[in-house]
């Protein structure tokens, strides 16, 4: 007489369910080949395109278009209409990996759409010779380091990092903080110098590299978090660059005039 074996049982919906949660939290390997691997995935997915120079023209011009009219509101749209900041999360994480190549190729990139910012906004610095409005409060405004937009950046850093590991779907809101931050200061600098506004063309330029230094500092702590740590002494060589870099020009920045 036979007896015929039950039929291996299914795992139950809550097991599974509960499985995936655990595989979603556990997106970052537990080995130091995985993380390595995974690193060089998210480069690729951050190396930059010729939209990133497109977009920063476009943005460049409504914001220098912003600060002719004094118009806070036109400032805003030409942030919106600002290019992905991928290639800053490229930059971080090439630190992070260690990718020397990549590192200077997404910070090149970074500073041309930068470039490309600041000479649209001076193009319309030009025109204020002719036609100047009655105050520039939000080039002043903009030109200036203020505690809480660090606080802002710090965050908007982080989460543009972790969202960009965790997921595929682009960080559309960090990205639009990043560039509030980079791309304003570089605009009221651009537009000062050309309309001859005295004191904000250093002053401005000096907050956007403070700005890029900040930032990349919060995005290597969230790449701590996840556990995607400096793996190589180029990463720890550029994590220690970047601090010393901020802390020196933070110092030239809130050295009192004499």
């Amino acid at each position: 007489m036979t007896h015929d074996s039950p039929p291996p049982s299914s795992p139950s919906p809550r097991v599974s369910r509960a499985r995936r949660r655990r595989e979603r939290r556990n997106i970052v390997p537990d080995s130091a080949e995985g993380r390595a691997a995974m690193l060089k995935t998210l480069v690729r997915r951050a190396d930059p395109t010729y939209e990133l120079f497109l977009y920063a023209l476009l943005s460049g011009a409504i914001i220098g278009a912003g600060y002719l009219i004094n118009s806070e509101a036109v400032l805003l749209l030409g942030i919106l209409a600002a290019p992905l900041m991928t290639p800053w999360a490229g930059m971080t994480l090439a630190a992070a990996s260690g990718s020397a190549k990549f590192f200077f190729r997404t910070l090149a990139a970074l500073l041309i759409a930068g470039l490309i910012v600041f000479g649209t906004s001076a193009l319309a610095g030009l025109s204020a010779r002719v036609w100047t409005p009655p105050a520039y409060t939000q080039l002043y405004t903009h030109a200036r380091l203020w505690w809480a937009d660090l606080a802002v950046l710090a965050i908007s850093a982080m989460v543009l990092i972790v969202s960009f590991v965790r997921s595929e779907k682009k960080p559309t809101l960090p990205s639009v903080m990043l560039a509030y931050e980079f791309f304003l200061p570089l605009g009221a600098a651009g537009f000062a110098l050309a309309s001859g506004t005295p004191d904000i063309f250093p002053q401005g330029t000096l907050v956007f590299i403070v700005h890029l230094f900040w930032s990349a500092l919060f995005g290597i702590l969230a790449l701590f978090l996840l556990k995607l740590r400096p793996l190589t002494f180029m990463g720890i060589f550029v994590t220690f660059f970047l601090i010393i870099g901020f802390v020196l020009i933070l110092f030239v920045l809130m050295k009192p005039e004499t």
